[in-house]
């Protein structure tokens, strides 16, 4: 019989005098994965805080059949219970042994004895069969390495739970398999995790049940033999239809953007016209295809035959730079990994873009004033002091999207926006593109996944060896 670590009962959880969890149940066992996804980024932030000793209203928790108490929970979930996330926790300068004691809660002398540390390093690395030297500085290590170490020191330090979220977003689908094979071994340890995802592809391959949360409640557990994303999309999604929320337009605008029998080396005689505030899915069922529509559309090749007119005019750009200018600018797949400067504050970011278009607005703060204004309410952060790395996904793709609404180009090009994203980022993200129509706002989305391109907007376009081969 399963031994159960940890029971959640009836729990109510509120933010800002909003309810997040209501009627919370969960149950954790000893050695296993338990995967767990939520409806939104509420409650997922309020189960991730609640696991990690925050406050709640009203429920009941138990910890190895022991009630604990609200004013006990903090000590009792900081003793048992790591989070493992994109935040960083470990000091860079310092060795993995320095990390794993040192800098520690439960390193309580006055002296270090080096030897002592990097013995206890090797031998727990060792028996985790984690191949790493304990000598090595933490600022050498790969992302699945420094993930590893993390993993180890929470192990060194008696942790029984470790929560593993928002990895997806972070890394790439080789370093989740690798990090995620390893801990299907840490089970046999003692240790179990919680994998808290958006995307469904980790959730579904390494979890040993699936507890789905939605409207605050605990709606449903699933066995890893039952679970599909079909199922948790009937489980997630409102049943609202589409075209109550997103109601179909005739588009009326004017011609935004028109390739006419366009060919480059690779594309043959492609012709479509987009309207002001229309999306068009441009489905390519090949990479060729994918890969040489983007650079066309960047600049980084030229046209041999027919014309593109953005705006009425002959668009011929000679970079990306270029494109941005002329009225044409790009969010790239997985953006909040290569579309954001993290050393730059949440103003900074939304600034960066405009700097193209009006180059003192790094000096008139009246201008800075006003953006922030703007956008704080949408991304209910404070933009000059909040930084990036303390913000969650939802925020950080808020903020990619709202670069470009405040730069309001013709036309937005959107690259996979749906396929590196779980469920509710899909649905934030849907409303953001939908946001950028609203404003007049062309939007172009580009991806090679069938159900991606039926995702958002009415008209899809599929190309199949540098062709289009049907428009629907």
């Amino acid at each position: 019989m399963k031994r159960e670590i940890l029971r959640l009962e009836n729990i109510v959880k509120k933010e800002n005098n909003n309810e997040v969890l209501s009627g919370l149940y969960l149950n954790v066992f000893e050695n296993e994965t338990l995967g767990i996804i939520c409806g939104n980024f509420h409650e997922k932030n309020g189960v991730i805080d609640l696991l990690s000793g925050g406050d709640y209203v009203s429920g009941r928790v138990y910890f190895d059949d022991k009630r604990i108490y609200p004013e006990q929970l903090r000590n009792n979930f900081d003793d048992q219970v790591s989070t493992i996330s994109n935040k960083k926790t470990l000091i860079s300068d310092l060795s993995v042994a320095e990390n794993m004691f040192v800098v520690s809660k439960n390193y309580t002398k006055r002296l270090i004895n080096k030897n002592d540390i990097y013995d206890k390093t090797e031998l727990i690395l060792k028996a985790l069969n984690i191949d790493i030297s304990s000598e090595q500085l933490v600022q050498n290590l790969s992302i699945v390495e420094y993930t590893f170490v993390e993993i180890a020191k929470a192990y060194a330090n008696g942790c029984c739970i470790m929560i593993l979220t928002d990895l997806s977003y972070f890394l790439s689908t080789i370093e989740i398999e690798q990090i995620y094979k390893k801990v299907s071994r840490l089970k046999n340890f003692g240790i179990t995790f919680l994998i808290i995802e958006d995307h469904e592809d980790a959730l579904f391959k390494f979890s040993d049940r699936l507890n789905v949360i939605h409207g605050g409640k605990s709606i449903r557990v699933l066995q890893n033999n039952n679970l599909s994303p079909q199922i948790i999309s009937k489980l997630l999604i409102e049943t609202i239809p589409e075209k109550e929320l997103y109601p179909d337009r005739e588009i009326k605008g004017n011609q935004i953007l028109v390739f006419n029998n366009v060919y480059t080396q690779k594309l043959h005689d492609i012709e479509f016209t987009l309207h002001q505030g229309e999306i068009i899915n441009l489905l390519c069922m090949d990479e060729v295809s994918y890969t040489e529509i983007v650079d066309l559309l960047r600049g980084n090749i030229k046209l041999t035959g027919g014309i593109i007119k953005l705006n009425n005019k002959d668009y011929t750009p000679y970079s990306c730079w270029d494109s941005v200018k002329s009225g044409i600018c790009f969010i790239s797949e997985n953006p909040i990994s290569n579309m954001l400067f993290y050393d730059m504050s949440v103003i900074d970011n939304l600034c960066f873009s405009m700097g193209i278009r009006i180059p003192s607005i790094w000096f008139k703060n009246r201008f800075r004033k006003n953006i922030a204004k703007k956008y704080s309410d949408k991304l209910k952060v404070d933009v000059f002091n909040e930084r990036l790395e303390d913000l969650d996904t939802a925020t950080l793709q808020k903020l990619i999207y709202s670069k470009w609404h405040l730069y309001n180009p013709h036309v937005i090009v959107c690259m996979k926006p749906f396929t590196t994203i779980g469920l509710p980022l899909r649905s934030i993200t849907k409303e953001l593109i939908y946001e950028y129509t609203n404003k007049g706002i062309s939007v172009l989305l580009i991806t090679s996944n069938i159900t991606e391109a039926y995702y958002a907007g009415n008209r899809v376009i599929v190309m199949q060896n540098g062709r289009i081969v049907s428009e629907e």
